[in-house]
């Protein structure tokens, strides 16, 4: 029978776009914890899949082309990135705020659809630029159309410079990493230790990628190797075998890499060598928003927040860790409570690290500089004024509001979110605190999901890493394990022992290799009491950092150059 091959009709682009949403949600239910983990190393490929065929279908030139391959990025990261943020809806009425309830739909509504709109605008771009490398080799096949097996790895590579793209403005907010959806399955992550989170998101690409590889080539055979003139059978079942099973076999190479490689840390992981142990002490007020923040309540906070500590060191503890702003006052500006604190260190026997509010004068101007804070407060010395930790990346329209002239004029009630009269500045260094047991570096609450800020404390000597966090706006949504999956993976990185303290939860200690210890659930006043070792190893992550985005970002400066070289030699080979 006498067959002519056209390349094939390009699949339309409003079904492909619903594929590729599909895709996101599904890899956003994973990261959420609603299917299992498991499932985040294939959800991916239904995207990927879609791009291989918008690719390959047929060739079109121009802008039209450029603008379907943004809107198929589009259309996967913006249903994940809503899947992922998806809890911003169970913060209404947002009652602790004191805004209306018109107000508060507006607030949760932009910051739900605005925050996933910011997050896939930038996200999106992978696609075009993905999509045009597939024309170029080593990633295109020697016809240049189509795939070769060294597409999943570039994808990967992509993927997880752009994860990296979000640490960068107020704007990006690192919250939805595919490595967050693995967390919770230490044998899979122990990567981190090598080359941070990234690299646990480059398997899950990877892999999902090379899914989509083999499944591309068993639906879509040959259709490059036959000229239009040339009359040809359609492939046998067995030859479409053969094609797709050198992808398979790489998606499962990938997998069990990341596996065999993840092992192996584990079982190389130094134990605790120190005879140096700190029994510490974490406590949990469960002090409800709408209350912490009255003022006229400082009395009864810290009376609640003593009374904890007083049973912590009963049970022997050497330090006692509390939520961030457990007490949110400015404590240098309120004599009896500073006095207050001093006494139940001293009293206690302990040393406490306050999560607070500090005041400074401005040498350069007649105004106060306003910082939210951990502070030691230890027996003997009171507290330490001269090394206080400042939280280093706040919280947009939290803490302080971005861009403030235009949302006070487009959006009112978001610039009335932040708690605080004035707004808080961030710190600039670390601040280790230095104790009788040992150095203890601190994050605060969103500085938890920044990577480099826990390895910054490392380099700067912390021994163990304290994180006071206050997820009392996430009550009772999958926003809570988020959020203490990126100090599981803050661990893994570091090799520290997590000491975590959430005013209402989740709070917990969190081993080097990422396991949870000890956890106090989610709204009830509690505190627990664990010895765990300071540990001053150094991960191959903490030395040399996000080696592997340079790395990643080489390669394919690299293979975009080299490949713009031979088009230009060859312009019979055009990917356009």
């Amino acid at each position: 029978m006498l067959q002519v091959n056209i390349r094939g009709k390009r699949p339309a682009i409003f079904p492909a776009s619903i594929t590729a949403a599909i895709s996101g949600v599904l890899t956003g239910l994973t990261v959420s914890y609603i299917l299992p983990s498991v499932l985040e190393w294939i959800s991916l490929a239904p995207f990927v899949f879609m791009l291989f065929r918008y690719t390959y279908a047929e060739k079109e030139r121009g802008r039209r082309f450029v603008r379907h391959t943004l809107f198929l990025g589009f259309s996967y990261f913006y249903p994940y990135y809503l899947t992922i943020f998806h809890w911003f809806i169970s913060l209404y009425p947002l009652e602790f705020t004191g805004i209306t309830k018109g107000n508060a739909a507006v607030v949760v509504l932009v910051s739900w659809l605005g925050l996933s709109l910011l997050q896939a605008t930038v996200s999106m771009f992978i696609s075009p630029i993905f999509v045009y490398m597939l024309r170029l080799r080593p990633i295109a096949q020697r016809s240049g159309t189509s795939p070769s097996l060294a597409a999943p790895p570039y994808f990967a590579a992509l993927y997880i410079i752009f994860e990296w793209l979000q640490t960068l403005t107020w704007a990006s907010v690192p919250w939805g990493r595919l490595a967050i959806g693995q967390a919770f399955s230490p044998t899979l992550i122990q990567t981190a230790a090598l080359f941070g989170s990234y690299s646990i998101s480059f398997a899950i690409a990877g892999t999902g990628a090379a899914i989509a590889l083999a499944a591309y080539r068993f639906i879509c055979p040959n259709k490059s190797t036959v000229s239009k003139t040339i009359l040809r059978p359609p492939p046998r079942l067995s030859s479409r075998f053969s094609r797709s099973a050198s992808a398979a076999v790489l998606a499962l190479l990938i997998f069990l890499s990341n596996i065999l490689i993840s092992s192996l840390v584990f079982r190389l992981r130094e134990e605790d060598t120190s005879d140096r142990t700190i029994s510490v002490g974490i406590i949990q007020g469960n002090i409800p928003s709408k209350e912490k923040w009255d003022y006229k309540n400082y009395k009864s906070h810290l009376g609640i927040c003593g009374d904890l500590t007083k049973q912590a060191a009963a049970e022997g503890a050497d330090i006692v860790l509390w939520s961030e702003t457990a007490l949110p006052y400015f404590i240098n500006s309120n004599k009896e409570l500073y006095k207050s604190l001093e006494e139940l260190s001293k009293e206690s026997g302990v040393i406490i690290f306050v999560g607070s509010f500090w005041r400074e004068d401005d040498n350069n101007n007649d105004t106060k500089l306003e910082y939210n804070a951990i502070i030691q407060v230890t027996p003997d010395d009171g507290i330490i004024k001269d090394n206080i930790y400042y939280k280093r990346h706040l919280v947009p329209f939290g803490e302080y509001v971005p861009l403030q002239k235009f949302i006070e004029t487009v959006i009112p009630p978001l610039a009335n979110l932040v708690m605080t009269r004035d707004p808080v500045l961030p710190g600039t260094n670390s601040a280790v605190h230095i104790t009788p047991y040992g150095k203890i570096g601190s994050l605060i609450c969103f500085d938890s999901i920044y990577e480099n800020l826990s390895a910054d404390s490392v380099r700067d000597g912390a021994e163990i890493i304290a994180i006071s966090t206050n997820d009392s706006w996430f009550d009772g949504t999958v926003a809570l394990r988020q959020h203490v999956a990126q100090a599981v993976l803050r661990a893994i990185e570091t090799d520290r022992y997590i000491l975590r303290s959430a005013n209402t939860g989740i709070s917990c200690v969190i081993s080097p290799s990422g396991d949870i210890l000890s956890a106090t659930e989610n709204g009830e006043r509690a505190y627990f009491v664990l010895d765990v070792a300071p540990r001053n190893t150094e991960t191959l992550y903490t030395k040399t950092g996000n080696i592997i985005i340079i790395a990643s970002a080489a390669a394919i400066i690299v293979t975009l150059t080299c490949s713009l070289i031979f088009r230009r030699r060859n312009k019979a080979y055009s990917p356009f």
